[in-house]
């Protein structure tokens, strides 16, 4: 597993991000799934609101 924090779920989700294409592509590559946390995903969540 690969951890992630809410920089990059941020970029993966928003398409006006400079680096979204960069880390959707990079995701894409990985031969191991995202792992993130429950203080990521709020931080995340406050980002988006």
């Amino acid at each position: 597993m690969i951890l992630c924090d809410a920089g990059v779920l941020l970029c993966l989700v928003d398409t006006t991000q400079p680096q979204h294409n960069a880390y959707k592509i990079a995701v894409m590559r990985l031969a191991k799934p995202l792992l993130t946390t429950w203080s990521c995903l709020t931080l995340f969540d406050s980002h988006c609101l």
